[in-house]
Formats: structure tokens, C-alpha cells, sequence
């Protein structure tokens, strides 16, 4: 069997302003401010819009992101050694 799509959407609760291509949530039902830019922005705009589930969201992404061909994408083996920041 399998599970039905869940579906996403932002709640009435959560007010929002947008500045500069960034916005700032802030939820009246837990108290919580939160601050979205780039990807995240964009996905919160995208679902202040309407309701989608995860194969709607992967869509909308694709239609609006430009990704490399699969043969000059960089495989994913190499994405640890691009997010380790030396501290020292």
C-alpha cells in the first residue's frame, strides 16, 4: 500500500513580509520568526501560492531551475569535500 501525498501549504497563522527577495515568517500559533532567502524564499512564495505536494514542489523546482545535463553534472561522491570548512 501506498502512503497518499502529502500536501504543503503555508497556514493563515504565519504572517510574512518580503524585503529585497527575502522574506521574514513570522508564525502567530507558535511564536516562531523565521528568515527565508534564495531557494527558500522562493519555495515559500511558491507555496503562500497554493498547495502542492512533494511531486508538485519537484515540478515548479524544475521548470524554474536550470540543472546541468547528466553528463557535466558533478556526481554527488564530491559534494562532502565541497561543504568541509577548514576552521583552523
Amino acid at each position: 500500500m501506498t502512503a497518499a501525498p502529502i500536501a504543503r501549504r503555508i497556514g493563515p497563522a504565519v504572517q510574512w513580509r518580503d524585503w529585497d527577495g527575502e522574506i521574514v515568517a513570522y508564525n502567530d500559533r507558535t511564536g516562531d520568526t523565521h528568515h527565508f532567502a534564495d531557494l527558500a524564499a522562493w519555495m515559500f512564495r511558491l507555496l503562500i501560492a497554493r498547495t502542492l505536494d512533494e511531486s508538485g514542489i519537484r515540478a515548479a523546482a524544475e521548470a524554474e531551475i536550470e540543472l546541468p545535463p547528466r553528463s557535466t553534472a558533478m556526481p554527488l561522491s564530491h559534494a562532502p569535500s565541497l561543504c568541509s570548512i577548514n576552521w583552523n
